[in-house]
């Protein structure tokens, strides 16, 4: 029990981890990761081949990256301006208001009784 606890020990001295996320160590791959996807690859074989070039990476990680990857590729940059309104015409629309013997609509207020129903 002594010999696997050194063991563990010696292993957790000598990890380094690899500097960046995955996601930006996928950055570099992008371009082939596109071309796969494109080409009808699914994800796990994407995620399989980049294992075997050292980059240990799950299908979900690399699904992930590459919506990411589609989602900056088509944000516009440019924002569209809000139209503006001619200084003639006013920004906020008048409505009638409903007559009060409008079927379903009732007038705010308490309830009278309408003399001419009566």
């Amino acid at each position: 029990m002594n010999e696997t606890t050194g063991n563990f020990g010696d292993d957790a001295r000598r990890f380094h981890r690899i500097a960046g996320s995955k996601m930006t160590l996928l950055e570099s791959h992008a371009a082939n990761i596109a071309l796969m996807v494109q080409n009808g690859a699914p994800f796990q074989l994407i995620a399989d081949l980049l294992r075997k070039h050292g980059l240990h990476v799950s299908h979900s990680t690399v699904r992930r990256f590459h919506l990411r990857q589609l989602e900056q590729a088509t944000t516009p940059t440019v924002v569209p301006s809000k139209p503006t309104v001619p200084p003639n015409q006013s920004a906020v629309k008048h409505t009638e208001t409903p007559p009060f013997h409008t079927p379903g609509l009732r007038p705010k207020g308490p309830r009278i009784a309408d003399p001419k129903n009566l």
